[in-house]
């Protein structure tokens, strides 16, 4: 029902209109038979509806995985008979996120809705305050950031299944935050700078870690590069691994040499690899073809042996040669502001771009540090192999900001949101695991087509003869049923 002062300001639009004049005539609590004008009524109902009724999906599959289980079993028991367990307030997090939760109040659409949580046996919904004081008393708990952990690494065992070798991608991701604490990034604002450790065939996150904005993304990164490697499942190991310039490190380098691992690493266009990229004879360039067999213009890739300091052996740099017409911005591959470094091209001599690219004359340079099966792989091969990591990293991190509010960091404690941000990857690997055991159609999709397709699915809550009954719509049943099924052949083992 419309309230009285909004007709008044409709009817203020058109103050002469002979329809505005008798309703100034009336009396304001007459105001409410105006809406005998509309086709239709509106009436209040006694029963259970729900307009979240896909979301018994991720419950199902919550329950498949005994995560609860897992968890009540690990984390210390309540104080008090009254206080929920973690395993309650650990779903709620999950179906909040997959809701599309953007802050830890939008709970509160998940406790609008008692006879859906109910239905899923979830019982009382905790409140924000709640949520807020678990992720403060985890954050300070090194065990239950281990529980958390497991939790992550038993959702990577049931996507992964029988699959023993993986490809693992790791990135930075900038988070811009208004926090009083947010430190400084070098992209020129305040915020935090976690790095998220990727397995290229699911696009689940094998680790993430939270961090200040104002440490580099090439800071402890051998360190993180063993965490990922130790948060697979038993039995799982990385064979090859991708990653971007600020993990040019003599350290990982040698780690992945010394535990078998292929690589290929965007190189630092530091003096020592500019000037083995001088001494690429122009005989050794060879041009760039594309997948439909055309030749690239302009574009050339040669292959060359480097030795880098610290590093035993050499390996291999795959150059990249590509002309620029006019001037350097982001037509020529480069990150956004290289403009702002006024550079100047000169006919002799390799000048510093950035971190990871040079230019001489009309050409810029990059390169990719490998030790590939070379006779196996093609430069071009190399080259298209590490720029999938644009799709199996970068764009899973776009996924994990925007669809469960990575970006959005809620405490003002930053232990409290490194569980925040753990809880988030979890939420995105469950996404994952349904991506690879729902039907083909579901694959590659992306959380906000799930909400809209899936979990914002109107329904009536029912419950006859001790047993609770979910009605749908005829049309959207088969979804829901085809969805179930899937989830209910979902296990750890």
């Amino acid at each position: 029902m419309i309230k009285p002062c909004k007709i008044r300001e409709i009817l203020k639009k058109t103050p002469n209109s002979a329809f505005t004049q008798w309703v100034n005539s009336k009396r304001l609590s007459d105001f409410a038979r105006l809406m005998k004008i509309l086709p239709y009524n509106t009436a209040a109902s006694c029963h259970n509806f729900t307009s979240r009724a896909g979301l018994v999906v991720p419950a199902e599959l919550l329950k498949r995985l005994e995560l609860s289980q897992l968890i009540d079993s690990s984390m210390p028991t309540p104080g008090s008979n009254r206080g929920y367990r973690h395993s309650a307030i650990f779903n709620t997090f999950m179906l909040m996120f997959h809701e599309g939760a953007g802050c830890i109040d939008d709970v509160r659409h998940l406790r609008s809705e008692p006879a859906l949580m109910k239905l899923l046996g979830f019982g009382t919904i905790p409140c924000a305050t709640t949520l807020g004081g678990w992720l403060h008393r985890v954050g300070d708990s090194r065990q239950m950031i281990s529980v958390l952990e497991q939790v992550n690494r038993a959702v990577m065992k049931a996507t992964l299944g029988d699959r023993k070798c993986v490809t693992l991608d790791i990135d930075a991701s900038a988070i811009r935050s208004k926090k009083k604490d947010a430190k400084w990034t070098y992209k020129k604002h305040r915020g935090y700078m976690p790095m998220f450790g990727h397995i290229a065939e699911t696009g689940q996150v094998a680790a993430a870690e939270l961090r200040e904005g104002n440490v580099p993304p090439g800071a402890e990164n051998v360190e993180f590069f063993r965490r990922c490697r130790a948060a697979l499942p038993e039995g799982v190991g990385v064979t090859r691994f991708r990653a971007d310039a600020a993990s040019y490190q003599a350290g990982i380098i040698n780690d992945c040499r010394a535990h078998g691992i292929r690589f290929a690493i965007r190189a630092k266009m530091d003096s020592a690899v500019k000037k083995t990229v001088l001494d690429i004879k122009d005989e050794d360039w060879n041009a760039v073809v594309n997948a439909d067999g055309a030749v690239l213009e302009g574009e050339y890739l040669a292959r060359t042996l480097h030795v880098m300091e610290d590093v035993p052996e050499a390996f291999c740099l795959v150059v990249q040669k590509k002309w620029v017409r006019d001037k350097l911005p982001a037509d020529a591959g480069m990150p956004d502001g290289t403009e702002q470094l006024k550079m100047v091209f000169k006919n002799e001599g390799l000048h510093q771009v950035d971190v990871q690219s040079a230019v001489s004359g009309r050409y810029i340079y990059r390169a990719i540090a490998t030790d590939l099966d070379l006779d196996r792989f093609s430069d071009g091969e190399i080259v298209w192999w590490y720029n999938q990591r644009g799709d199996s990293s970068e764009n899973r991190l776009k996924e994990i900001r925007s669809d469960f509010s990575a970006a959005h960091l809620p405490c003002g404690e930053f232990k409290a949101n490194v569980a925040y941000l753990l809880l988030s990857s979890i939420a995105f690997n469950l996404l994952a695991l349904m991506r690879m055991k729902l039907p083909q159609e579901w694959y590659g999709v992306r959380a906000i087509s799930f909400r809209h397709r899936l979990y914002a699915m109107a329904g009536q809550v029912v419950r006859h003869a001790r047993q609770w009954t979910l009605k749908v719509s005829a049309a959207k049943l088969p979804v829901l049923e085809q969805s179930l099924w899937a989830i209910r052949r979902c296990s750890l083992s």
